[in-house]
């Protein structure tokens, strides 16, 4: 059996969610017939949902700590040096900033990702709403046109 592990990281949960980590598990259950099993071992999938928090607070649980400053957009590559080394004693080896760094990009990265997909959806919303005022904008003016050039002939006849 294959047993699946997955850590779904939350950079932004909302406040009451903050600095927790839920676990998730399907596990094998016989509802019919006999089957073999694998007793306390027969978790199929477990998923940990860590929901990240503000990098400048302080948390009491160290690895949501190490998490919060490693992956946090806001955190500079030597806060986050700074931190590896003060509060959690691991020597800073080339390699080790190398990996920091890439690391601070890839959250950077994706900050930009989401920033530049938000705007273009922006903008597509925004042409589109502007559109729909133009055509609405001219319908009612042509509606009113129609309406007091038919008044105007109207009494002409």
């Amino acid at each position: 059996m294959v047993i699946k592990r997955l850590l779904w990281f939350c950079p932004d949960p909302a406040r009451k969610r903050q600095n927790t980590i839920k676990k998730i598990s399907l596990s094998e259950t016989a509802v019919f017939g006999e089957m073999d099993t694998f007793g306390k071992n027969s978790d199929l999938m477990e998923i940990l949902i860590i929901n990240l928090g503000d990098a400048r607070e302080p948390v009491d649980n160290q690895i949501l700590r190490l998490m919060n400053v490693l992956l946090s957009c806001q955190t500079d590559v030597r806060e986050k040096q700074r931190v590896m080394r003060e509060e959690f004693h691991i020597a800073m080896t080339a390699e080790l900033e190398v990996e920091v760094e890439a690391l601070c990009n890839l959250s950077q990265g994706i900050y930009n990702e989401g920033f530049e997909t938000g705007v273009e959806k922006g903008m597509e919303k925004g042409i589109e709403k502007g559109i729909e005022g133009a055509v609405e904008c001219f319908v009612k003016k042509d509606t009113k046109i129609h309406r007091s050039s038919n008044a105007s002939g109207s009494g002409s006849d």
